[in-house]
């Protein structure tokens, strides 16, 4: 087997690590405690995840989250009295 490119053109598609899955896992967890995908749709595309090959179709999975949902912290930071 060869690492030579597809010979139609196309780019090949990059391989998922562990990171890159639980980064998608983190933003879509991100996203369904802010409401902004139902518990329906929030196990499908989690399930997609743990089944997707390439890093393409995670970026699939996530690319119409809100950009709020980056999967850090859903506490919110403490306003300090003044």
């Amino acid at each position: 087997m060869t690492d030579s490119p597809p010979s139609d053109g196309s780019v090949p598609a990059r391989l998922i690590t562990s990171e890159g899955r639980e980064a998608a896992v983190k933003r879509l967890t991100a996203a369904f405690a802010e409401d902004a995908i139902a518990v329906e749709e929030f196990e499908r595309r989690v399930a997609a995840v743990y089944k997707a090959t390439s890093s393409e179709t995670l970026a699939a999975l996530t690319r119409d989250l809100p950009t709020g949902a980056t999967g850090g912290s859903s506490v919110p930071a403490r306003a300090e009295a003044s």
